[in-house]
């Protein structure tokens, strides 16, 4: 025997089924749009988020004073290194003379030097740094001043800078 369906119960029965499935389909297409929508969200908040870092980076390294001062710094310390201090230990015989040699510089330092010299000593190996730093800093109104400290080896010293910049 096979069992007859009367019209309310196949409009019914097919109508609840359509209904379902148009509802999980409905929500399976939801779904999905939503999940684009938050990934494409979180996407955008953390490009936003990188373009700020690397903006703050960019201004915190690219700051004219301290690239300034520090090629400044770079170009005097291989100025006393390199050059200078090689020429007062040709002088000195042993390690007494050597502190003989240093030690009345300690308290008053070598004589003052402009950024003009320190730029032209080694046949103006800084050349290229020089018209960068000349931008920003007087020349002639800019000075480091080199102290020897004991035990007077060759990175035993400190140094004191006058600028002269306008940044």
């Amino acid at each position: 025997m096979t069992k007859v369906k009367t019209n309310s119960q196949k409009y019914h029965a097919s109508r609840s089924r359509v209904k379902s499935s148009h509802l999980s389909s409905r929500k399976r297409i939801d779904r999905q749009v939503y999940s684009a929508t938050k990934k494409s969200i979180l996407t955008v908040i953390i490009f936003s988020m990188l373009i700020v870092i690397l903006a703050v980076l960019f201004v915190i390294f690219n700051d004219p004073e301290k690239l300034v001062k520090q090629k400044i710094t770079d170009i005097t310390t291989d100025y006393y290194e390199n050059y200078y201090y090689p020429s007062l230990i040709g002088n000195a015989t042993d390690e007494d003379s050597l502190s003989d040699i240093m030690t009345p510089y300690v308290t008053p330092g070598f004589a003052t030097i402009s950024l003009r010299q320190l730029l032209l000593f080694d046949n103006e190996r800084f050349a290229k740094t020089a018209t960068f730093v000349k931008q920003y800093c007087d020349e002639n109104k800019t000075f480091a001043h080199i102290y020897p400290d004991p035990p007077f080896g060759k990175k035993n010293y400190h140094i004191d800078y006058i600028y002269s910049c306008a940044f």
